[in-house]
């Protein structure tokens, strides 16, 4: 039993040994210096490139030689930083010398290669001067074409842009004998509340007429969009004059879509109270205030020069 106590303990003993020593040898391995080691790297590197590798085998040799040199460990630190400075030097001087002779020899190849051009140019020259003129024949071929072609496309966006300005002036027109106003936005339409029964938001039987008129104009202009908003006065709490105008505008647009004007090209919203078009004193500014804006915006390439 002791025996076996001792040989344990002594076991222990080799085994923290052993410890102390590898740590103590970790403490005072020697820290390469980070020149040496470009050094070594860029000289790897010169070894290993298949243009230049065996261009300068004596001077690659040499910078070889200084790296490890460089390498091997220096009590003093103003001989390793020489003798690092002394590697670099020797591997860039055999890279240097290394590329200076790759150069050459693409020179040679270079001048062979321009000659065997010159001589291949000469005798496309003809041929190239021949291709050249029946280019030119073409060119102006298709310029005449395209000439000709300005001059349609001309004349029919003449014919489109009058035949569009009649439509326009047409719709101003019938816009205006609806009592439509053009604004910055565009032709408004406005409704009184007279279209609707009072607090209601269903449209009166029998007031729809200029609606007929309003819906078959709106359907001539496929390319505008249309607002409708409703607006209250100031009767009443900000939430139920809010909720009527929405019913309104969106009963207004319920009409339109009815009457054939596309229900994407229609957004309707309730303003409420918040945008009165004179005072609400008097029961007469109340009324003018009860109302419904059918907006047929701009289109957008007008919307974008006003902008």
């Amino acid at each position: 039993m002791n025996t076996h106590l001792r040989m344990t303990r002594i076991a222990s003993a080799i085994t923290l040994g052993i410890g102390t020593l590898a740590l103590l040898a970790c403490h005072t391995a020697p820290v390469q210096n980070p020149a040496v080691g470009a050094a070594r790297a860029e000289l790897t590197a010169l070894q290993t490139d298949p243009l230049l590798a065996n261009r300068a085998p004596a001077a690659i040799k040499d910078a070889e030689t200084a790296v490890v040199a460089a390498e091997k460990p220096q009590k003093d630190p103003a001989v390793e930083a020489h003798l690092a400075y002394l590697a670099s030097n020797k591997v860039k001087m055999a890279r240097a010398l290394a590329a200076s002779r790759y150069s050459e020899d693409q020179q040679k190849t270079v001048a062979a290669e321009r000659d065997q051009i010159r001589l291949a140019a000469r005798t496309q020259e003809a041929d190239q001067a021949k291709m050249q003129t029946e280019s030119a024949r073409l060119q102006t071929e298709n310029a005449r074409q395209q000439t000709a072609a300005a001059e349609r496309n001309t004349s029919y966006a003449e014919q489109q842009t009058t035949e569009a300005n009649a439509r326009a002036a047409a719709l101003e027109k019938e816009l205006a004998d609806l009592n439509a106003k053009k604004t910055d936005r565009g032709m408004v339409f406005t409704l009184s509340d007279v279209l609707f029964a009072t607090g209601k938001s269903d449209l009166k039987a029998g007031a729809t007429a200029n609606f007929d008129r309003l819906a078959d104009a709106l359907k001539k202009q496929e390319d505008r969009h249309i607002t409708i908003e409703g607006h209250t006065d100031n009767v009443g709490s900000d939430e139920l004059n809010m909720a009527l105008s929405q019913r309104r505008a969106e009963a207004v647009k319920n009409y339109l879509v009815n009457r054939g004007v596309a229900a994407e090209r229609i957004s309707a919203s309730g303003k409420g109270e918040a945008f009165p078009v004179t005072s609400n004193s008097s029961a007469a500014g109340r009324q003018k205030n009860r109302r419904v804006e059918v907006i047929m915006e701009n289109p957008a390439a007008d919307s974008a020069i006003q902008k």
